[in-house]
């Protein structure tokens, strides 16, 4: 009874450790600024692709690249894309992977639209390289 016990137990462990190293979760962003800009506006011209199942995490990479310079297709991209699940659907970690691979510091935080915009001010503010900010906060 005690053998089997313990086995349940390592093998939960074990199953978190794997579901923990697999998905990221979103960290509290604890940036605190009043200085938000009342809008921001995205000068350069882009398109918008039509995706048709769960593509979306290529397609919208594909679009933040196509900001920078870098022509994409998001189907393209999707082929490719790093932590697809069965279902197709593709894990944050998989994004923050993908962005890593280009070069950019990519990271997670919860938070709504005014998050985005305090850490867009406060990288802002501690001079940090703006060629690594587009894309990286992804809230």
């Amino acid at each position: 009874m005690g053998f089997i016990l313990i086995s349940l137990i390592a093998i939960g462990i074990c199953l978190a450790g794997l579901v923990l190293y697999y998905f990221v979760l979103p960290s509290k962003d604890f940036s605190s600024t009043n200085a938000i800009p009342n809008s921001y506006v995205i000068q350069s011209s882009n398109r918008m692709d039509i995706q048709h199942n769960y593509e979306c995490a290529a397609f919208s990479s594909a679009y933040i690249m196509r900001h920078f310079g870098m022509e994409s297709d998001g189907n393209k991209l999707y082929k490719d894309y790093p932590r697809k699940l069965y279902d197709g659907t593709i894990t944050p970690k998989g994004i923050l992977l993908f962005f890593k691979k280009l070069g950019y510091d990519a990271f997670f935080c919860s938070g709504n639209v005014d998050t985005l915009k305090k850490q867009y001010v406060y990288r802002d503010t501690q001079e940090v390289d703006r060629s690594l900010m587009p894309g990286a906060v992804l809230c």
